[in-house]
């Protein structure tokens, strides 16, 4: 369950460095063991893997959508799922006739599928599909539902057609930059320590989020190159709508993963717009269960400074 935000409290911090301008993209690059008619949609720089189109039968463009699937009783409650689908625009092999591709988008992970998915993008989908999903494929009123939405058994693969050759290259970024700053010395080596670490303490993060804050959060304007410098792959990743890429660091991630009552974990947000940080923050919540709800509660500003702690935030200006 996603965390509930509350008010978050401000930390002072200084000022960030802005890096030089990306270099532009490099010229287009032909893979002939790919189809023909999948070449011929692909960003001229992708690569990607022969194996995939071997081992589909259906290849397809197509946008995004998010919405929500019907109401389901649970107890007193009405609970509303979210309902991911990829909508066909051209087929480059098989058959489909059906509006939407229903999709569990959270199962959909590895190196087949892009991190994130988002409207307003399109995509080369690439299916196996059974023998059930071909019959509502072939149908032009069929229509999926939660319970037949297609995981990575059926979906292959699918590629980001949008995807920008500067957004491949930040995306495979590491990192691996490491600086000093009141005393804390930050290195990939402590950053991971501390995402791993078993329990939040002053003694590892309260030095560690200062400094992210400082290098990061001070003004807008950081790179996603840059954000990857220091602190790699996050968490997760999603897109939102008008181009947010927005990611998501856990700091004592077991106990996001795992919760347990009264257990704390800390987050980094990070929002990006063309390529450049607008909006972050760093704050700490605890995990309460309720009858039929578990949910995490930011822990307030008076409380964290008992503890040692402090949250930052970078508003957008």
């Amino acid at each position: 369950m996603r965390a509930r935000w509350l008010a978050l409290g401000t930390g002072l911090i200084g000022c960030a460095a802005n890096l030089p301008a990306q270099a532009e993209e490099r010229p287009a690059q032909a893979q002939p063991e790919i189809p023909e008619e999948v070449r011929a949609v692909l960003p001229g720089w992708r690569t990607v893997e022969p194996s995939w189109f071997a081992g589909s039968e259906v290849w397809l463009v197509a946008g995004f959508e998010e919405d929500s699937y019907p109401c389901v009783p649970r107890g007193d409650d009405l609970v509303m799922f979210t309902r991911h689908a990829f909508t066909p625009r051209r087929v480059l092999q098989g058959e489909v006739k059906a509006r939407a591709i229903d999709v569990r988008a959270m199962d959909l992970k590895g190196g087949n599928f892009p991190r994130a998915l988002a409207e307003g993008r399109e995509y080369l989908v690439l299916l196996r599909p059974s023998a059930d999903t071909r019959s509502v494929l072939a149908d032009p009123q069929g229509m999926f539902s939660m319970a037949t939405a297609l995981g990575p058994d059926e979906v292959v693969a699918v590629v980001d057609l949008s995807q920008t050759e500067t957004e491949a290259r930040d995306e495979a970024t590491a990192a691996h930059r490491s600086g000093t700053r009141d005393g804390f010395e930050f290195s990939p080596t402590v950053w991971a320590a501390a995402r791993d670490a078993a329990t939040v303490t002053r003694e590892q993060h309260a030095g560690l989020a200062g400094f992210i804050a400082a290098t990061l959060l001070a003004w807008p304007g950081a790179t996603t190159a840059e954000v990857r410098a220091w602190l790699g792959a996050p968490d997760t990743e999603e897109r939102w709508s008008g181009g947010r890429l927005v990611y998501r660091y856990w700091l004592s991630r077991t106990n996001y993963r795992a919760p347990v009552e009264k257990g704390v974990y800390g987050q980094v947000e990070l929002q990006l717009v063309g390529g450049k940080l607008v909006r972050g923050s760093i704050g700490y919540f605890r995990w309460v269960f309720r009858p039929m709800e578990q949910a995490s509660i930011e822990i307030p500003e008076a409380e964290l400074r008992g503890l040692g702690l402090a949250a930052y935030r970078l508003g957008e200006r």
